[in-house]
This record gives structure tokens, C-alpha cells and sequence, in this order.
């Protein structure tokens, strides 16, 4: 449906246009197409329930992530979800993302840290609850390292440095001069975008 629209949008402007622009709607056409198949993919994904054994290896992948940043050494996110992945139930890139949010969101009703780059997502299983209790169980000393790290119990407070106001606030140019009207809609860059996007 939307590929046909995307084409009859294309017919309404001159044909020397015709082939570029047909070609520019079919490629968003096509590329919102492959977004609407991920979206789906990962959200079915995201509703099969992990089991035990999974919740379990990204609770603990998580938690090391966790004290790496509370320490500042580096890490990347991408290298642990690779490292993760193939233990997991064919889980794609998508559903482990959203499974280290729930794991942030858990941890802020306890009044923790959570990772920077993962950013709370509710609607968690309880599984995952009970698994992060158990691995704090486990792990008596992971918080107090963490409670210590520089990051969150700093010894001296953070210096403010004041702007420089003279280096962002300039002079407003002399003359604005509007853009002409043109004769040809098609040209302009608002009707280039409601066009791709379907909204004319």
C-alpha cells in the first residue's frame, strides 16, 4: 500500500523529474518497509519469556558493564551483546537491548545506579526481579565497590566553570533577505519531504 501511494505521488510532478523521484520514493518506501519488519521481529522476540538460564547470563553481563562504568574503565556495549548473543535463545540485537533496559528499570525501584545507555523500559517478567535480587545475594561486594567508585562518591565536588558568553552570543547579521517564492513547488526542500514521506 504504501509503495503504491509512494508511486502516485511520484506521477504528479513533470517528467523530467520523474525517474529521480520515483526512484527517491521507492527507496523510503522500501526502507520504511524494512523498519516495520525489525520493529516486528524484535517485539515478537521481546514477548517470548526468557528463560531462567538467559535472564541469568545478562543479569550478571549487566552488573559487570555496570562497575566497569562506575570505575571508568572502558568497555563497549556492542562487544558484550556479541559476547552474549550466541548463549541466548537466537535472541536478536533488538530483544537484548530491551532486556538490559528492564534491567535498569529494576534497579532504579531499588534505588540503584543504572547503566547511562540504557534507559529504564518497564513491563519486565518477574523473573528478572528475582534473578537481580539473587545476584546481589551473591555479589555482597559488587555494590560497595560500586558505591565507592570515583564516579558516584567523588572526593571533591565537581569545579563549575562559568561560560564565556562573548564566544556564543554574536551580532545579528546587518540584512535578512527572505528566500524568493518559486514557481516550482516541486523544488522546494518541504515539498521534496511531504512528498517521500506520503503526506500530499
Amino acid at each position: 500500500m504504501r509503495l503504491a501511494v509512494a508511486v502516485l505521488v511520484c506521477l504528479n510532478v513533470n517528467d523530467n523529474e520523474f525517474a529521480r523521484r520515483y526512484a527517491a520514493c521507492l527507496s523510503a518506501s522500501v526502507h520504511r518497509s524494512m523498519q516495520d519488519m525489525e520493529t516486528t521481529r524484535d517485539e515478537s522476540q521481546a514477548s517470548r519469556e526468557w528463560s531462567k538460564n538467559e535472564v541469568q547470563l545478562i543479569v550478571a553481563d549487566y552488573f559487570d558493564m555496570l562497575e566497569a562504568e562506575a570505575l571508568d574503565r572502558q568497555y563497549k556495549k556492542s562487544d558484550h551483546r556479541k559476547a552474549l548473543a550466541p548463549h541466548l535463545a537466537g535472541r536478536y540485537d533488538g530483544s537484548i537491548e530491551f532486556k538490559h533496559q528492564n534491567i535498569s528499570v529494576v534497579l532504579v525501584t531499588h534505588g540503584l545506579p543504572y547503566i547511562e545507555g540504557y534507559k529504564p523500559r518497564g513491563n519486565y517478567q518477574s523473573l528478572l526481579a528475582k534473578e537481580i535480587d539473587a545476584y546481589l545475594d551473591q555479589n555482597p561486594g559488587l555494590l560497595q565497590r560500586i558505591a565507592a567508585a570515583p564516579s558516584l562518591n567523588p572526593s571533591e565536588p565537581q569545579k563549575v566553570v562559568r561560560p564565556n558568553l562573548s564566544t556564543v552570543i554574536v551580532d545579528p547579521p546587518e540584512k535578512i533577505t527572505p528566500p524568493k517564492l518559486s514557481e516550482k513547488p516541486w523544488l522546494s526542500s518541504s515539498y521534496l519531504t511531504l512528498s517521500v514521506t506520503g503526506s500530499i
